[in-house]
């Protein structure tokens, strides 16, 4: 039951929605960072039931936005 869904050619679906301790681990960064975001608005969050989703063009957008140039 914990397969990931496959579409028509059995390729494994993209996924496009992260839990924030998965969003905090691709981010390299601490789940109270993330949940700090969250707070601040910066990052953007859904909520299904108890649990506190991003979307996966959430995460994008929020790191096109946190770019960093160098100097």
């Amino acid at each position: 039951m914990n397969e990931k869904l496959n579409n028509q050619s059995g390729d494994r679906l993209q996924k496009i929605v992260y839990s924030r301790s998965e969003t905090a681990e691709i981010l390299g960064v601490s789940l109270g960072h993330v949940i700090n975001e969250i707070k601040r608005g910066k990052l953007r969050a859904s909520r299904s039931g108890r649990r506190i989703l991003i979307l996966e063009t959430e995460l994008r957008r929020y790191l096109e936005e946190n770019v960093v140039e160098a100097a």
